[in-house]
């Protein structure tokens, strides 16, 4: 797994968007991007502690792909009629990646917030619900650390307020 690199993403999303899919577009509608926004993101992997979070909460990373290409998506519909981002949907699986990480990869701050977050879960009865925690590394994360990969099939989509369901 390696870092966010906008560019590559800029290319993904021109890529799915601009490559005779959708006729009605011309590179006149290649989105600006927001420079600042992008540059809080560039070089960066999260990871959500509890994958419940992102099936039951923030599904939207898992059925239509990065927030960069969600917005991506987004910015192009903003003009017109139709909402290109239901299209990324059919782009991909969803996947979740399992990872072992050393606790030494986290800052204090971070492992600080953890062990907080962890305890508040455990006493309010965490087995019920799931955490809402991430970890943001600024490093690539080599494959002997992965330790499952899933597709899930059935995602709560927030931008629909609806269950997701997935058949290959």
């Amino acid at each position: 797994m390696v870092p966010l690199a906008r560019e590559e993403l800029d290319k993904r999303a021109i890529g799915l968007f601009f490559s005779g899919n959708f006729p009605e577009l011309s590179d006149l509608d290649i989105p600006k991007r927001n420079e600042d926004s992008c540059k809080i993101n560039q070089g960066r992997i999260y990871l959500a502690i509890d994958d419940r979070e992102l099936l039951t909460k923030s599904g939207h990373y898992l059925v239509y792909g990065s927030e960069h290409i969600i917005a991506f998506a987004a910015a192009i519909s903003a003009e017109g009629t139709h909402d290109y981002r239901k299209h990324l949907k059919t782009f991909g699986v969803p996947t979740l990646i399992e990872v072992c990480i050393p606790l030494d990869w986290l800052s204090h701050s971070e492992l600080r917030a953890l062990c907080c977050s962890l305890i508040r879960a455990r006493v309010e009865g965490w087995a019920d619900d799931s955490i809402d925690f991430s970890i943001t590394l600024a490093r690539s994360i080599p494959p002997e650390m992965i330790v499952k990969i899933t597709h899930p099939n059935e995602i709560f989509d927030p931008l629909l307020w609806q269950d997701y369901k997935f058949e290959i």
